[in-house]
């Protein structure tokens, strides 16, 4: 009861000292369970209702102009048919596929876009991974040299303590007590 009481006179000081009228007021929404909201239209770009082919052949040319400039997708296919761009052809991984498809999107006028891509997945696209693990290797073989010292700096320190470990006449007056 104490909180109805108090939802109560709160609204009731929020009407006196609001600016606002009490009647214009609108604590909770009405609706009815059965209404459902009405489709709104998108405010996205609008299709045209005519392309020339002149512009598919230039959405198409500037596509494969930027994919030209970026190595992994140099290999794919590009098609435009009434602002609809087809891609095809074979990329590396799923994120150079997911790359082709926005950089496609982004070109003004394209309506939309199939990607047809495949990811290469054959011994031949491994090629690039086996080389960086042979990069990785030609590095550690450009390090031997100080690996080797460090080694060697480790075994001298080693050689050190097990000689002075093993003097007992030093111990024994350094350590009288027994």
């Amino acid at each position: 009861m104490k909180v109805s009481r108090f939802v109560t006179v709160s609204l009731v000081v929020l009407a006196l000292f609001s600016p606002v009228t009490a009647s214009a007021i609108q604590i909770l929404p009405v609706t009815s369970p059965a209404s459902k909201p009405s489709p709104t239209p998108s405010s996205g770009p609008t299709i045209e209702a005519e392309t020339a082919p002149v512009s598919d052949a230039r959405i198409a040319q500037r596509i494969r102009g930027i994919f030209s400039e970026l190595p992994a997708l140099a290999y794919v296919t590009v098609r435009a048919q009434q602002g609809v761009i087809t891609l095809g052809g074979r990329v590396e991984t799923d994120a150079d596929k997911a790359r082709a498809e926005g950089i496609a999107n982004r070109v003004s006028g394209v309506v939309t876009v199939e990607n047809g891509i495949a990811i290469d997945r054959s011994v031949n696209s491994g090629v690039a991974g086996l080389k960086k693990v042979s990069q990785k290797f030609a590095g550690i073989v450009d390090e031997l040299p100080l690996i080797g010292t460090a080694l060697l700096v480790a075994l001298l320190i080693g050689a050190l303590g097990y000689f002075i470990a093993g003097r007992r006449g030093l111990w024994q007056r350094a350590a009288r007590n027994p």
